[in-house]
């Protein structure tokens, strides 16, 4: 019943109480109910009761369902916090506005210090990106979102979390992102557990050297196979796809095929060697290795494709090279002999025959010592072949010797005998080949005396003279033996090549074969194991009756040593020449940087002060103030590094500099990677404490990315040392004194030596991108070299990195302690100020007027100088820029102080090579300042100078 229903007849239609609501509605309007009739009274108090009766069941209803919501809402939140899911309210900015128990219980934070936190604080850097994406596509499409992401707990370890996310409207607000957080850390390693595990499976299938194949016996068609499969046949993998085992096999058919297939998945397994067909149509032996395998419940042949063609071409060749072995040894006039353990004959060729007498059938399996041998070595021979097969060790294999044998007929023989050991399956045998060099020796004999004086020749050579018969040397002088190190009588007999340093030996080898008599180099190899290079030029000649080489030896270690030194000041001299081209660069654009980051550090600090102090704004303006710091630090840095300017450098002790550096290290290095640091020195040097920092840092986190995946050991060490001038070496520019050394190590994997000789270069870097920049080396070196020390690099591939930085030690006090901070100081002096540069100066005109001074700009030094001719009283100070078109500061100062000799002058630079802060003193200015200035910088400067002109009435 409503207000209305008071007013209507008994059935409900309006009638007289619709005309005595009028009535009343009429009366309370002029507020005077006192003229209604006691019946009309008694009519509307009746319906009024009525009606509060009826509101009051409606209350008592509305009480129940508001208890009934109160305790549906309870157990709704009750669900809410304890759900096994993270719950949360996001604005659209990305601030936590509610939260349910389980996100803070993910997140380790307190509920409500979870609200208006950013959730991004709780996200790993590395997928911030992926966090945005999923936002923006949420608010973007307005429809349900869901990544993957590492969540980063407060004083905890990440871990992996699947965000679900969809918009709710906010009341006509912007719309809020309701988001489910679910930990899938484990979920994550399982799935990377199975990737691992196919990846390893899919690895070991495709690098298998061999054809591995997976077969559909019933098609005959391939339903799997690895590179190698196709590869050895010369088919791309789309081509080979395509085919069947009949499309490839050269001897059977296909019924033949299929037979096999039979009987591979009846028996099991079947091994059996085939032809294949190649693209090219080459023909290819192969060995097949065929299994049947059950494949998740489908019978499949697995089969794997050897190519043995190499092996069938290898055994084919063995054949001939037997054939062509017996045809050598019946037709060679040298005497082949072989010998078993026991000393029996076990070959004798027909050579062999002819110089002993004895047939093969007499002397094999004869003692062979005993068939030809002269009675009075027999026993000598027996005892060396006896110790030969005890010890392994004997002077007659490997080697060249002459003997005494004996003839079938009892005549002796001068025999050459050059001996081999050769194991075989059924045991071993030395090898022999036997030359009659009976008239040869003959022949020596005549030739003694001219030997003799071509002796006295031979030592009197320079450098090392040797005659060798294939590698043996037969004779070589004295200055061979000084060379090697062996005595001559070692070296007679020796192989040759034992001088030799193994690697270049093939060459060697080669050239002898082509009978190369031009000089060339290589390494030698002395007795105690040390390497050297070496000069060597050799010719074939006649000798003792045959042709052999004659080789001259030159160690040519100190012309290698000059080369090296004068390559070694050529890479200096070029290493210089790039500094110096990047210093030019970076003085070229210091001018106008620092002009950009003046207006914005001044046109900051003015706005900074023109907001209350706590406020949001002037916080941010903070950042900017600490942002354009580090900017002017970075180009104080890049013109210390070109060595355009010098830093502002102290006496100061590096050892606590050091320590402060690896401690602010230690938390950003993996615990893989083990940091020692050695602190041992009391001596000074002057040095800018942010450069030494900036050293430390830079060296160490190139040396945590030598280790970042393999971990090792970060070894510092700050020490003293005193360097003469052998200890210099190449430093050939640095006087010997004492310095204090700052050593960086690494056990990572070495730097190689093609790069090794750039890693000073300016952007030069081996780094992925976002790792590097390739100016971290380059910065050091131009510190170093600014303060007057020098860097070395110590490095081998395998063992790590050695930097060791040297400072110029200095013998001076510490400076005195710093004075408290003053005030910013005012005034109310005239000031003109010229820069050509619209926005500093009207920056800076703010800035000096704020502080009550009165300043008049013009940004033209030729307007300048007009206004200061007209009326040079009317200015107390003038500020001035350098680098102006027309008219350079220095020039305009000049000017000024010929018509005005006492006036005080500022001149301010971004930067100048031209002209130093002394050259200007002495012109009469009087303050000289780097660009960008801040606003207590610049009124200091002002101050400075107007207090100073007290003197200069």
């Amino acid at each position: 019943m409503n207000s209305d229903d008071a007013f209507c007849d008994n059935d409900g239609q309006p009638g007289k109480q619709a005309n005595l609501k009028q009535r009343v509605n009429e009366l309370l309007a002029q507020g005077n109910l006192a003229a209604l009739s006691l019946a009309e009274t008694q009519a509307l108090l009746h319906e009024l009761q009525s009606h509060q009766v009826e509101l009051e069941l409606q209350n008592g209803e509305l009480r129940r369902a508001q208890s009934d919501l109160a305790i549906s809402q309870a157990r709704y939140c009750n669900l809410y916090d304890v759900a096994p899911v993270g719950y949360c309210t996001l604005s659209q900015e990305g601030s936590i506005l509610n939260a349910n128990l389980t996100t803070a219980t993910l997140l380790n934070v307190a509920r409500q210090e979870l609200i208006d936190q950013p959730i991004t604080r709780f996200i790993c850097k590395e997928d911030q990106d992926v966090f945005y994406l999923h936002c923006k596509q949420l608010f973007q499409t307005a429809a349900p979102q869901a990544c993957e992401l590492r969540l980063l707990p407060a004083n905890s370890a990440p871990f992996w979390a699947r965000l679900e996310s969809s918009l709710a409207p906010n009341d006509g607000n912007a719309p809020e992102c309701r988001m489910a957080l679910s930990d899938i850390t484990e979920h994550k390693l399982v799935e990377q557990a199975l990737e691992k595990e196919s990846t390893r499976r899919r690895v070991l299938f495709e690098q298998s050297p061999d054809g591995v194949l997976i077969l559909d016996p019933e098609t005959q068609r391939f339903l799997d196979f690895n590179t190698a499969a196709h590869r050895q046949l010369g088919y791309s993998r789309e081509e080979f796809a395509q085919l069947g085992v009949a499309d490839v096999e050269a001897m059977e058919t296909r019924e033949d095929i299929g037979a096999r297939i039979a009987q591979v998945m009846r028996d099991g397994k079947a091994d059996f060697e085939t032809m294949h067909r190649a693209r090219s149509g080459e023909l290819r032996n192969v060995l097949v290795l065929a299994r049947a395998v059950d494949f998740h419940g489908r019978p499949i042949c697995h089969c794997v494709w050897r190519d043995i063609t190499e092996r069938k071409c290898a055994e084919s060749a063995l054949r001939e090279s037997e054939a062509r072995l017996r045809a050598i040894t019946e037709t060679v006039n040298e005497a082949i002999v072989a010998m078993d353990e026991r000393g029996l004959v076990t070959f004798w060729n027909p050579a062999a025959e002819r110089m002993f007498g004895y047939t093969s059938d007499e002397a094999v399996g004869m003692n062979l010592h005993q068939l030809i041998a002269p009675q009075r070595y027999q026993q000598a021979f027996q005892a060396a072949f006896s110790r030969y097969l005890q010890t392994g060790q004997g002077k007659a294999v490997g080697a060249t010797i002459e003997l005494q044998a004996r003839h079938k007929t009892g005549r002796e023989l001068s025999i050459e005998l050059s001996l081999a050991a050769h194991p075989d399956q059924r045991g071993w045998h030395a090898i022999g080949v036997v030359r009659d060099v009976s008239e040869r020796k003959k022949s020596e004999e005549t030739l003694r005396e001219s030997e003799e004086r071509f002796r006295v020749l031979h030592d009197a050579s320079f450098g090392g003279i040797v005659i060798h018969d294939q590698g043996v040397i037969l004779d070589c002088n004295q200055g061979l033996a000084d060379i090697t190190g062996y005595s001559r009588q070692e070296l007679i007999g020796m192989d040759g090549l034992k001088l030799i340093a193994p690697h270049w030996r093939e060459t060697v080898l080669e050239k002898i074969r082509q009978q190369v008599e031009q000089a060339y180099d290589i390494e030698g190899l002395r007795k105690d194991g040390t390497v050297f290079p070496l000069n060597v030029r050799g010719s074939t000649i006649p000798y003792k009756g045959r042709l052999v080489r004659v080789t001259e030896f030159r160690d040519i270690t100190e012309r290698r040593r000059a080369e090296e030194e004068r390559k070694n000041l050529q890479r200096q001299l070029v290493q210089s020449q790039k500094m110096e081209a990047i210093g030019a660069l970076a003085g070229g654009i210091a001018h106008d940087f620092n002009n950009i980051l003046g207006a914005v550090l001044g046109y900051t600090e003015l706005a900074k002060r023109a907001l209350p102090q706590q406020s949001l704004a002037g916080k941010s303006l903070d950042k900017v103030l600490e942002a354009c710091d580090r900017a002017a630090s970075l180009v104080r840095q890049i013109l210390a590094f070109s060595r355009q300017t010098d830093s502002e450098r102290v006496p100061l002790r590096p050892g606590q500099i050091v320590k402060e550096a690896v401690k602010l290290l230690r938390p950003t290095l993996p615990s893989t990677i083990v940091i020692k640091h050695t602190i041992d020195s009391s001596r000074l040097i002057l040095a800018d404490p942010t450069h030494i920092h900036q050293i430390v840092v830079n060296l160490c986190t190139n040396a945590f990315h030598a280790m970042e995946h393999t971990g090792g050991k970060l070894d510092v060490t700050l020490t003293d040392r005193e360097l003469g001038r052998d200890d210099l070496g190449q430093q050939w520019a640095m006087e010997p004194r004492k310095f204090v050394m700052l050593a960086v190590g690494d056990t990572g994997p070495g730097i190689p030596a093609e790069i090794k000789a750039r890693i000073f270069d300016p952007y030069f870097t081996t780094k992925e991108i976002g790792k590097g920049t390739g100016m971290g080396l380059a910065i050091i070196h131009g510190i170093v070299s600014s303060y007057g020390g020098f860097i070395d690099c110590t490095s081998e591939l395998g063992k790590g990195t050695l930097f060791e930085v040297y400072f110029p030690a200095v013998e001076q006090a510490l400076d005195a302690p710093l004075q408290p901070a003053e005030m910013i100081p005012m005034g109310k002096e005239r000031i003109l100020y010229v820069d050509d540069e619209v926005m500093l100066a009207e920056m800076n005109k703010e800035i000096l007027e704020q502080l009550g001074y009165q300043v008049e700009i013009h940004t033209s030094s030729q307007e300048a100088l007009a206004a200061f001719q007209n009326t040079p009283d009317q200015f107390d100070v003038v500020v001035t820029d350098q680098t102006m078109p027309g008219m350079t500061g220095i020039d305009l100062a000049r000017r000024m102080l010929q018509i005005r000799p006492h006036i005080p002058i500022i001149l301010c630079t971004g930067h100048s090579t031209l002209i130093t802060q002394e050259q200007v003193k002495a012109l009469g200015v009087r303050e000289f300042a780097l660009k960008p200035l801040t606003r207590k910088e610049l009124a200091t400067l002002v101050r400075k100078a107007l207090d100073g002109n007290q003197q200069h009435p």
